[in-house]
């Protein structure tokens, strides 16, 4: 249930750290051993693709197909224009209050294989991070499909 709510963490590029600022677990929920994602993750290699045209929506229509294939084509995007269910509000850094840049975001047709090493399901829904250049803070937000 921590995924639910917005998650916090401060980067420490002297230490090589990461620190846990704000994570919300309203619902303490536990994920079925059989479902849990081992840790640390087994290595596999991914590769880095440039986006195609179709990739980057330019109208409406455009924005449609290009969300049909996240999530099923790929399943991260790194940089570039992000896809949003809802456009967000505030892309503030909680911490300082200098606007947060986007900096990737994953998601999972959970009918689709894309992975093999481990059982990747997000469900209906997509994960965004927001980065903070000022004091270095990383955000998490989801938005449901």
């Amino acid at each position: 249930s921590t995924l639910w709510e917005p998650q916090l963490f401060q980067l420490n590029p002297t230490t090589k750290s990461v620190t846990v600022l704000i994570q919300n677990d309203k619902g303490k929920w536990i994920q079925d051993e059989e479902d849990k994602i081992p840790v640390p993750l087994p290595y596999t290699k991914f590769k880095l693709i440039n986006m195609l045209e179709e990739d980057i929506p330019v109208n409406e229509d455009a924005y449609y197909d290009a969300f049909d294939l996240f999530g099923q084509e790929y399943i991260c995007r790194v940089l570039g224009a992000p896809l949003y269910v809802n456009k967000p509000n505030d892309i503030s850094c909680p911490t300082c209050n200098h606007d947060m840049q986007y900096v990737s975001s994953i998601t999972h047709d959970f009918e689709v294989d894309l992975v093999s090493v481990v059982d990747l399901l997000l469900g209906e829904m997509i994960i965004y991070f927001y980065f903070c250049k000022e004091c270095l803070t990383l955000k998490t937000e989801i938005q449901g499909t």
